[in-house]
């Protein structure tokens, strides 16, 4: 089970939230590089803050329910597997 690899609904929305910000910032420079009006650019960077966090969010939580490409970290590191020993002790042959 991948109980120990599932990340929180705050953190994704922390995550989101903070790439949003980044992403946000590039949408007002480049529209206003566009538009020369700062006001226009700051509200398409605005709306487009608002909808992309909700799409990411919504793109993040259905990413964790899909195990593909995923390993627990148990199984990652090796927690669980049976270690298996050289039969061949010290003094034999």
């Amino acid at each position: 089970m991948l109980l120990d690899a599932w990340e929180g609904r705050h953190r994704s929305l922390v995550k989101a939230i903070s790439w949003r910000l980044a992403g946000s910032i590039d949408t007002l420079i480049l529209s206003y590089l566009v538009t020369r009006q700062l006001m226009f650019a700051t509200t398409i960077a605005g709306a487009e803050t608002i909808t992309r966090v909700l799409l990411y969010y919504a793109h993040e939580r259905a990413w964790m329910v899909i195990p593909w490409g995923r390993q627990s970290r148990r199984h990652h590191m090796g927690v669980g597997q049976v270690v298996r020993r050289n039969d061949t002790r010290e003094g034999k042959s």
